[in-house]
């Protein structure tokens, strides 16, 4: 579950629009202009990443974007990653869970 501080949601509220569900069982929703995806390829196999990346591009409007941040290819265990969008928006991540492994171009 994302957390913010009250002072943080109230500075970010008409520029960020926080959603939960599950990518497996619910539609991403449509109209935003950017999907972030932090720690979630790298945690699941890969049709389900097909899966979910299909639903992505399904729900981005034409010119959306798409913020992946994963751990790098040839880390032995990742680490926590710092990126300015999660010190901007995130309060705390849920680590991986079922054996993680970078992907790569194969």
């Amino acid at each position: 579950m994302l957390h913010m501080t009250d002072s943080m949601r109230s500075r970010m509220a008409d520029r960020l629009t926080v959603l939960s569900g599950s990518f497996r069982d619910d539609p991403l929703p449509a109209g935003h202009d950017m999907i972030s995806l932090v720690r979630v390829l790298y945690d699941h196999d890969d049709a389900t990443v097909l899966s979910l990346l299909g639903a992505v591009f399904k729900a981005l409007p034409v010119g959306g974007r798409l913020l992946v941040s994963e751990p790098m290819t040839g880390v032995q265990a990742p680490k926590r990653q710092v990126t300015l969008i999660l010190r901007c928006i995130v309060w705390r991540c849920v680590p991986a869970r079922r054996g993680p492994r970078p992907r790569s171009r194969r």
